[in-house]
């Protein structure tokens, strides 16, 4: 798995042999379309203003 994000969102990308179920990703799709979508049967992508978040 490779999870990358920046300030306007980002992406997790799975592996071919990654065990995932996709029902939580398809919920937030169905929720916020325009934020979540996916990017082929590997990519779940994201795009968002994260500029003003901090950690911690």
């Amino acid at each position: 798995m490779r999870i990358d994000a920046g300030t306007q969102g980002g992406f997790i990308e799975f592996s071919a042999k990654a065990q995932v179920n996709p029902d939580k990703f398809i919920q937030l799709i169905q929720k916020e379309p325009i934020v979540y979508r996916f990017d082929g049967p590997l990519k779940f992508k994201f795009m968002k203003d994260l500029s003003d978040n901090k950690c911690g």
